[in-house]
Order: structure tokens, then C-alpha cells, then sequence
């Protein structure tokens, strides 16, 4: 446990597909500034259930790094990943860390206000600037936040919205169609 009492200082969240052209080094780079980082590479093991010990994971991180990317905004599993963090944001038990990675602040959704509105760190050619960034929002003594009484009261609201905003890709096995449904 840290002095914030949590496990882990950040929780990486990415896709398959970004893995190996930044999250392995991204959480490689922080780790060895001291900083203890939960990332799926290391903490799932055989036979784990991936959402219970992401859902482990998410509750023992003070932060929560998110690598925005195409395929990121494609999935819904890392989606329902970033409604987790918007949910702990609001009940204060972490701040939300984007960062852009191979796409630009037009390419977020714009009906998502939760996702469109937040400042997002892009990641650049190299590494080192987005590691200071990170750092020193990790090292802070406390997490961002805005108004904690309007949060108590809005967060449920807020995320019931951000839920019926997202379409998740369902596969009728029978017809093997693509529809579409909200959650």
C-alpha cells in the first residue's frame, strides 16, 4: 500500500493491438521511476477471470492511465473499462489519466461528454515527456478533482447517460450478423 492507501499507484488500460507499441514500454518506463503500476501483462494469470481481476485491479489503482486510441474507442470491453474509471472518479477513488496515442481530440467521440471533455496528453515521438507528465500527477499528493459535492450527486446520473451513448457490437452465432444495442 501506498501513503494513499492503494496497491498501485496506476492501472493501464489498452488494447491488444497497442501493447506492444506502447503500453509494454509505457509501463516499463514508469516502473522503473519506482512507480507500481497494475498492467494485465503481469497481474493475469491461467485461469483467471479477466474481468474480475480487472475489476480487482481497477479498485487498487489511484490512477487510471488510458491509452485513446482507434482501436480503443472500437472496443467495447476497454469501453466498459473507462465507464469503470469515470465511476471511481466520481466516488474520489481515482482521476482519469488519457492519453492520445495515434489520433487527435477530433477523433473522440463528441456525443460522449465524459470522454470529449477531458484533457487528454498526446503521445508524442518520444516517451519521455509523457512519463514527466504522468509522474507528476502520480506524485501529486492529491488527485484532481472538481466540485466533490456536485460530483456525489451527478456521478450516477452521469454514467446511466455515458452507458445508453455507446453501441457494443453483438454477434447473433445463428445468423453470424453484427447488430447493434445499447447497454
Amino acid at each position: 500500500m501506498n501513503e494513499h492507501g492503494y496497491a498501485f499507484d496506476a492501472f493501464i488500460s489498452h488494447t491488444v493491438e497497442d501493447k506492444i507499441p506502447i503500453a509494454n514500454e509505457l509501463c516499463h518506463r514508469l516502473e522503473t521511476t519506482g512507480a507500481r503500476i497494475w498492467y494485465c501483462g503481469r497481474e493475469l494469470n491461467t485461469g483467471d477471470s479477466i474481468k474480475k481481476a480487472i475489476r480487482e485491479g481497477l479498485s487498487r489503482s489511484r490512477y487510471g492511465i488510458v491509452i485513446l486510441s482507434k482501436s480503443y474507442l472500437s472496443k467495447s470491453w476497454n469501453l466498459s473499462e473507462f465507464l469503470n474509471f469515470i465511476v471511481g472518479e466520481h466516488t474520489e477513488k481515482k482521476t482519469i489519466l488519457p492519453l492520445l496515442y495515434n489520433i487527435g481530440v477530433e477523433d473522440l467521440p463528441c456525443e460522449n461528454p465524459e470522454l470529449a471533455a477531458r484533457i487528454a496528453y498526446p503521445i508524442g515521438g518520444e516517451l519521455d515527456e509523457v512519463i514527466q507528465h504522468l509522474l507528476a500527477e502520480i506524485n501529486s499528493k492529491t488527485p484532481a478533482s472538481a466540485n466533490k459535492r456536485h460530483q456525489k450527486f451527478s456521478f450516477l446520473r452521469q454514467w446511466r447517460k455515458m452507458r445508453a451513448s455507446y453501441q457494443f457490437p453483438l454477434i447473433n452465432k445463428r445468423k453470424h450478423s453484427e447488430k447493434k444495442f445499447r447497454v
